[in-house]
């Protein structure tokens, strides 16, 4: 069984990416950087999975915020190495239909049919923190096939329009989401777009905006 990506990007300091384990385990790692270290954050997490072996998503992130938080231990601010990222990383076992993950400060969304079914992420993120003693978590979650796996940052409900000023809300993406994830995932991308693009209009993005959806 393969798997079919949508990815969204307006800001390059947001970060979607795929690939595959020895053990042909799919993964896929959804970043929210926004730092002046997203050469470095992204370095480290795949340090992690090359150079360590690593292949559970909690020990993925955990060791990722270990290395962050040393390497900025000296960037000169009276904190040192406050910076980090948010993140999901997701290992897909197609054959059991199971998605294990971790996320700091990113849910996954699964709309299955008619529905849209939260997973939770830890609220933290990958880097210092009052809670950066706690390990992440792992979950594992049973697919379905036809389930549509989304990741994203929240520029595009943090997002004004233009006429009247408001936010579009993470409420009005579900319903949108709902509304065309039996789209193929080219579809998905470009009618994603244009509904951003319209709803900004003439103002300025406010934030990073990255969309990543994964179809079993």
């Amino acid at each position: 069984m393969r798997i079919k990506i949508l990815c969204v990007v307006f800001f390059l300091s947001s970060l979607a990416a795929i690939g595959q384990l020895a053990d042909k385990t799919h993964v896929c790692v959804f970043m929210d950087i926004g730092t002046n270290y997203d050469v470095e954050n992204k370095k480290v997490n795949n340090e992690a999975v090359i150079a360590h072996k690593l292949s559970d998503p909690a020990q993925i992130l955990n060791y990722t915020r270990d290395k962050i938080i040393d390497n900025l231990l000296h960037d000169g601010s009276f904190e040192g190495g406050k910076d980090g990222m948010d993140c999901s990383f997701m290992s897909f076992d197609l054959k059991n239909l199971k998605v294990t993950y971790a996320a700091a400060n990113i849910s996954l969304w699964i709309v299955r049919a008619t529905e849209i079914i939260i997973l939770t992420a830890d609220k933290k993120p990958v880097g210092k923190h009052s809670h950066d003693s706690i390990p992440f978590n792992s979950h594992t979650f049973d697919l379905q096939k036809g389930d549509v796996v989304y990741s994203l940052t929240d520029g595009i409900p943090d997002q004004f329009d233009g006429p009247k000023g408001k936010k579009l809300m993470n409420k009005d993406l579900k319903q949108t989401l709902l509304g065309f994830s039996h789209l193929s995932m080219q579809q998905q991308k470009e009618e994603l777009t244009s509904i951003f693009t319209s709803w900004k209009g003439e103002l300025e993005q406010v934030d990073d905006v990255c969309v990543m959806g994964v179809r079993i």
